[in-house]
């Protein structure tokens, strides 16, 4: 938890890629809390998907690398 006192001074960006039916661990408990708490956060929530995104969506996952590493200067 000493971790989380941290999380507003985060700098670099941040994807975040959660399915909303994710009965393992729910949007609400770590991505929502999380996207607002790293300034800049994108939060992008699959609808109908579950607990592997990247293995059911792969194409959003890549688009979410695709993303964040443009925003750190990468691509």
């Amino acid at each position: 938890m000493k971790m989380v006192k941290r999380y507003p001074d985060l700098t670099m960006p941040f994807e975040i890629v959660h399915g909303d039916a994710d009965t393992i661990v729910p949007l609400t408990v770590h991505s929502e809390p999380l996207s607002k708490q790293v300034p800049g956060a994108n939060l992008t929530v699959l609808e109908g998907i579950g607990h592997m995104p990247h293995h059911v969506a792969p194409e959003e996952s890549v688009a979410a690398i695709d993303r964040v590493a443009a925003r750190a200067g990468l691509r």
